[in-house]
């Protein structure tokens, strides 16, 4: 997820409800004590305190103000970090701290197609774009998601339904890299051929997700400035996703 590194204060959330999407995919919604905006794609630190230490770790939103609810999506494995045995302890009606909103991940609506890659949970992300999406397609025309994860099929129903009712959006899960890649290639020359122009291409996941992603896509003649991603990619000693140590530093990184 992206890395954002400095706060401009916080927001204390109420959490409201604790969805089990599976045995270590969870959802934690919340509603905010004060008024509170964001954007799809954006995201905040959520803070907790850890070992005496007040520890953030950025999440980005999974819903719009206009949901009403603010969510956050993540995995919590049987092993994990102290991060996240803090919030595995988290209950309905406890006060959390996040930073203000940030993001520059919103929908572009230039008059072109648009493609959601993201593995695991980077999911969470893009439901807010599509949710934004299925609010207003102006400036958009077809857009198309696809996700790979061996854990489950996170809002693939929610998302079933909203096919069902806009024939432009496209939804399909994938359980394993080659078959993300094909369907990649499939989907993206559908979306080429259907309206004549290059999709606006979306990238959510981990470094090394997003840099395999990247260097498929180049193989198909997507340029760069076609491809958006939610934040840098740590190359190394960073605040990399893949980091654990980073991922639980005064940086904050999350693609958990």
């Amino acid at each position: 997820m992206a890395c954002g590194c400095q706060s401009n204060g916080r927001v204390p959330l109420e959490v409201t409800n604790i969805i089990e999407h599976n045995d270590e995919t969870v959802s934690f919604d919340f509603v905010s004590v004060l008024p509170m905006n964001w954007f799809e794609g954006d995201s905040s630190k959520l803070f907790l305190n850890i070992n005496g230490n007040d520890v953030g770790k950025t999440f980005s939103y999974a819903t719009l103000p206009s949901e009403k609810i603010i969510r956050f999506t993540t995995r919590i494995r049987e092993e994990r970090s102290d991060y996240k045995t803090s919030m595995s302890k988290i209950s309905v009606g406890d006060i959390i701290d996040v930073s203000q909103p940030s993001g520059d991940f919103e929908l572009r609506r230039d008059d072109k197609p648009a493609l959601l890659l993201s593995n695991g949970v980077g999911i969470a992300t893009m439901r807010s774009l599509i949710k934004s999406y299925e609010d207003s397609q102006n400036g958009i025309g077809r857009l198309t998601q696809i996700n790979v994860d061996r854990s489950g099929d996170i809002y693939k129903e929610e998302f079933e339904e909203i096919e069902a009712r806009l024939t432009q959006f496209t939804s399909v899960y994938t359980s394993n890299r080659n078959e993300f890649n094909e369907t990649v290639l499939f989907e993206s020359q559908r979306l080429m051929f259907g309206t004549e122009k290059i999709p606006n291409i979306y990238i959510v996941g981990s470094d090394s997700f997003i840099i395999d992603t990247m260097a498929y896509l180049s193989t198909l003649g997507i340029n760069p400035k076609d491809i958006h991603t939610d934040g840098p990619v740590s190359s190394s000693g960073g605040c990399g996703c893949n980091n654990e140590a980073n991922a639980q530093s005064s940086c904050g990184c999350s693609c958990a």
